[in-house]
């Protein structure tokens, strides 16, 4: 029997709202994804920017940039998110970003195109962090070397250099996102 509070009248404790393990996400699509949590709880997250295109030209060939990845174990108190998937395409990639009430709690940049700058992690101080496996930075491309992916999904690389003459262009790899309801705290 629990105690009875101003927060839970009939005493008890207060339930999950999702079973050990739930995956609320697990994507690799483009979008905004919006969650509501009526109670708080620690998620395991992937987060990985998108990676930027690569392009054509005999002399420099210059490959793409990686994206960013957060992957780690995060408290979220109750409330509204948004997880918004980053999207690749021949230019540059975009941000992988975990939103509560349209603040960015983290957001996983993409790569440049071009061997431009690899994407930038940023977690806000208003992130409750609990563990890190991976906080990177992306990877930047060069001259016919791709900016490879710094997560363990693989997401995220840069586009390859084209070997072409005329300057044709290829498109970087889609970020992603995974989110797993893990514990109550």
């Amino acid at each position: 029997m629990g105690i009875r509070t101003a927060f839970n009248p009939m005493g008890g404790s207060v339930k999950a709202q999702f079973d050990e393990d739930f995956v609320l996400l697990n994507t690799q699509t483009p979008g905004d994804y919006p969650f509501s949590l009526n109670v708080g709880g620690v998620f395991d997250f992937v987060l990985v920017g998108a990676g930027g295109g690569g392009y054509g030209d005999y002399f420099s060939a210059p490959a793409g940039s990686s994206g960013a990845a957060f992957e780690g174990e995060v408290f979220l108190a109750k409330g509204d998110y948004v997880a918004r998937v980053g999207q690749a395409s021949h230019g540059n990639g975009t941000a992988t970003v975990l939103l509560k009430d349209g603040v960015q709690l983290i957001t996983a940049g993409g790569g440049a195109s071009r061997s431009g700058a690899p994407g930038t992690l940023t977690i806000s101080p208003d992130c409750q962090v609990i563990e890190i496996r991976v906080a990177s930075n992306g990877r930047q491309g060069g001259h016919w070397s791709t900016g490879a992916s710094v997560s363990t999904t693989g997401w995220g690389r840069g586009g390859p250099a084209v070997s072409s003459y005329g300057g044709g262009t290829s498109s970087g790899e889609s970020g992603g996102a995974i989110i797993k309801y893990k514990r109550k705290k």
